[in-house]
C-alpha cells in the first residue's frame, strides 16, 4: 500500500468536482514557453505583462499554433522512498515529471538557442494546450536537455530538434497549475 510521505494522516481532502456537461477537453500541446528569472510577471493570464515580458526577452515562445513544434506530457513517474514504520509497505516521496517534444524549426539561430537552453536556471515553464486555448504553468526547478538536429540515412525523415524538460515535485503538489491562456500570446 503506497502512503505519502509527508503525512500519514490526511484527515480531509477538497471536493472534487465533475462537470457532466461540458465536453472533454483535448491534450495536444502546441507550444511550450521559457520564462527566465526576472520576468516581472505577477498575472500570468494577463496578456500585456506577458507580452512586455516578450519583449523584454524574458518570455521566450518555442512553437505556437501550426508552426512545426508537438509535445507530450506523459504521466508521472511516482519516486519511491523508504517507508519510516514497519506497517507500512511503500512511501511515495515525490514525482518525476518529464515533458518530450519536437521542434521542426532547425536553422542556425535555434541551434544557438537550444544550445544555450541547456544553462538556463531559475525559469519557469508553460504547456500551451491548443484545443483548450488553456496552459499549465510549472514553477519547480527544471532541466533541459536537446538533442542536435536528428538526420537519418533517407530524405524522408525531417530534421527536427528533440526537447525535453523534466521536474521534481513533492507528494502531494500537481506539480503544475492550470490557467487560461494570455489572448494572442500562442497563436
Amino acid at each position: 500500500m503506497a502512503t505519502l510521505s509527508y503525512s500519514y494522516c490526511v484527515s480531509d481532502l477538497p471536493d472534487h468536482i465533475t462537470e457532466p456537461c461540458i465536453p472533454r477537453k483535448k491534450s495536444g500541446i502546441s507550444a511550450i514557453a521559457v520564462i527566465l528569472p526576472g520576468h516581472g510577471i505577477t498575472d500570468f493570464t494577463n496578456a500585456v505583462e506577458v507580452q512586455a515580458a516578450i519583449d523584454d526577452g524574458k518570455f521566450k515562445v518555442i512553437g505556437g499554433c501550426e508552426k512545426g513544434t508537438r509535445f507530450e506530457y506523459p504521466a508521472a513517474s511516482p519516486v519511491e522512498g523508504d517507508p519510516d514504520s514497519a506497517c507500512l509497505d511503500t512511501t511515495i516521496d515525490g514525482y518525476d515529471h518529464l515533458v518530450n517534444g519536437e521542434d521542426f524549426n532547425v536553422n542556425a539561430e535555434n541551434d544557438e538557442f537550444y544550445g544555450q537552453l541547456h544553462l538556463v536556471k531559475g525559469a519557469c515553464l508553460i504547456l500551451y494546450y491548443c484545443s483548450a486555448d488553456e496552459m499549465r504553468l510549472v514553477t519547480d526547478p527544471l532541466t533541459f536537455r536537446v538533442t542536435n538536429p536528428i538526420s537519418d540515412f533517407s530524405h524522408r525523415i525531417k530534421q527536427k530538434y528533440s526537447v525535453s524538460v523534466s521536474w521534481f515535485t513533492d507528494a502531494g503538489n500537481i506539480g503544475s497549475e492550470l490557467l487560461a491562456a494570455p489572448e494572442g500570446i500562442f497563436c
